[in-house]
């Protein structure tokens, strides 16, 4: 029991903040079907020293770990109030007469700002990427260094390097383990743009090195669009308990017209009014399963088609909430591709698919299967960065450095000339010249008669590389940082689970020209839209905690009655289909 609730509570506080207890138990039995007794592994879930409340019912808990994380965030900006030199002359002129008033004020915001850390909020498409450059430069101006940093390759390579000038640009990941981009940092601005990405742990662990390296710490980014995918919400947090002053971007550049006041209710959180004006538009079509992926298709197809007054065409992309569903979509759209003599010289490739395990899980021997591969994102004792093991009988792998590595799954990939392909892992060009970034978009022009993949500008990527998928659907949060002429949204019944307020803004907001919405359900969609995001952060949930009373909460007694169910006399397990029965049945979180 005791090394199931180590490995459940590992687990579980990875990718949040804040779980439900129940989760935790779940996560736990599942790690030794068969085998533990349930009341036992209740019990010894009860004695660990989380923090517990109950929340609409149900019985919430965090770590000291996660809330202490939380409360060294909020000080280290709050204790930086006023303690720092302005970064230069706020009535400095901007060297881009076209700026609108608010991101005038945001670069006067910086210049002049006093602490240690300072944020801007900028809504989707109100032009925070080439603020940025305007910002980098006048802090270099003041002969201070700024170091940019982005959580994804695409957003710190691409965005960050080619769009805003800064050509050191890196993952944040990078920076938290490369000593020497640290100390570039020393006495400047460490700028993190799309900073909601930003988990807690990497945050606090930016702040660290701000702290080391005497740098002040500039955070980007809108709280309204995707949070990150390991737990905590930082940016939401600084901005409501450090009281940080913040500079408002709200004038909406990327869209026009009534896109524009889409747009602009989304990031106000109306959705339901956004969407209601996204249907007088007639950009959301209701389709059964059997046409609508055939429509999507056919509106990507036509969208790309089109071109520009200078003659190149069009970009576009789909936005689908679940892989499921991108994969029904990318199949409708390569048919149709076929069709139109686009594709051409189909074969098969191998795609390494992430296993997307936690550390946790991948400290478990048993989550390795035959075929497999292990891919080292570090380097560690024996092995450099990128080498891989193939899994296979008799091959050991080393788990206890799972920190350092990731798991990969083989699927097989239809692979043609003309098709668009997506990096999904970053990687080098076969001959070594060229980065091949997370995100980065490639249109594939041939092959050469050894199999490897010849893309554009002439880069060949080795055959056995594998990161790659189809690059025609992204899931929304792949999709935030990115801009288009035009963005088709898909949005089903099987996808409605996943869809509400931040998955409709983001995907939505991607478009420069037309957001069109496929749907198959219009009165299910209109209510996802508007469900918003509920997560927690341990100090709202320390909160709410008090001290034990000593009679047990609904839930506790949940627990205990679920434990006596299949308790006998001598205290051992009913057969191993009742523990996986009461694992699924606490899985249902009422």
């Amino acid at each position: 029991e005791r090394a199931a609730v180590d490995h459940a509570i590992d687990h579980s506080f990875v990718r949040e903040a804040v779980m439900p207890e129940r989760k935790v138990l779940t996560e736990a039995l599942k790690r030794g079907l068969g085998t533990l007794i349930v009341e036992k592994t209740a019990r010894e879930l009860k004695e660990r020293p989380l923090i517990r409340s109950e929340v609409d019912g149900r019985a919430m808990a965090t770590t000291k770990n996660m809330l202490a994380s939380e409360k060294k965030l909020v000080e280290f900006a709050r204790d930086g109030r006023g303690r720092c030199r302005p970064l230069g002359d706020p009535k400095r002129p901007c060297s881009r007469p076209w700026f609108n008033e608010g991101q005038k004020a945001a670069v006067a915001h910086v210049l002049g700002s006093r602490d240690r850390v300072m944020a801007i909020r900028g809504v989707a498409g109100t032009g925070k990427t080439t603020l940025e450059q305007e910002i980098g430069e006048a802090v270099r101006e003041s002969g201070r260094p700024v170091v940019a940093l982005a959580q994804g390759s695409s957003a710190s390579r691409d965005v960050l390097r080619k769009e805003a000038g800064f050509e050191s640009a890196d993952t944040v990941a990078r920076f938290l383990r490369d000593e020497q981009m640290q100390q570039s940092a020393r006495d400047g601005v460490i700028l993190v743009d799309e900073a909601s990405q930003l988990g807690s742990h990497d945050m606090l662990d930016v702040f660290r090195i701000a702290e080391e390296k005497n740098a002040r710490v500039l955070l980007v980014g809108d709280r309204r669009q995707h949070r990150s995918v390991t737990a905590g919400e930082p940016l939401k947090l600084l901005e409501k308990r450090a009281g940080l002053p913040v500079a408002e971007l709200g004038d909406i550049l990327r869209q026009q017209g009534d896109y524009k006041k889409v747009a602009k209710l989304l990031s106000e959180g109306e959705a339901e009014l956004a969407f209601e004006l996204l249907d007088k538009l007639g950009w959301i079509r209701e389709a059964p399963d059997g046409e609508r992926n055939q429509q999507i298709a056919s509106a990507y197809i036509s969208a790309v088609a089109e071109k520009k007054k200078h003659g190149e065409h069009k970009s576009a992309l789909v936005v689908a909430p679940t892989h499921a569903e991108g994969t029904a979509i990318t199949s409708a759209i390569r048919a149709q591709l076929k069709e139109h003599g686009e594709l051409k010289g189909e074969r098969i490739v191998t795609s390494w698919v992430s296993a997307k395990l936690t550390e946790a899980q991948r400290t478990d021997p048993t989550e390795y299967n035959q075929g497999d591969m292990v891919q080292f994102q570090q380097n560690a004792k024996g092995y450099t960065k990128g080498a891989r093991i193939a899994i296979s009988d008799g091959v050991a792998v080393p788990v206890e450095m799972a920190k350092r590595f990731e798991l990969y799954r083989p699927q097989p990939m239809a692979l043609a000339e003309g098709d668009r392909i997506r990096v999904t892992a970053g990687g080098k060009t076969k001959d070594g010249k060229h980065r091949l970034s997370t995100g980065a978009l490639f249109t594939v022009e041939g092959f050469t008669k050894h199999g490897d993949i010849v893309v554009d500008h002439g880069w060949v990527i080795d055959r056995d590389f594998g990161h790659i998928a189809h690059g025609y659907v992204v899931t929304s949060h792949a999709s935030q940082g990115k801009t288009v002429d035009k963005v088709i949204v898909a949005i089903s019944s099987q996808s409605l689970p996943a869809t509400d307020q931040r998955t409709a803004y983001v995907a939505v907001t991607r478009g420069k020209e037309q957001a069109l919405v496929f749907t198959d359900n219009h009165e299910e969609l209109m209510l996802a839209v508007q469900r918003g995001d509920r997560a927690m952060s341990a100090t709202e949930l320390a909160e709410l905690a008090k001290p034990e009373s000593g009679s047990a909460s609904p839930k506790r007694i949940r627990f205990g009655r679920i434990a006596g169910l299949f308790a006998s006399g001598n205290d051992r397990p009913t057969p191993e289909l009742t523990v996986q029965q009461t694992s699924q049945e606490l899985s249902h979180d009422r």
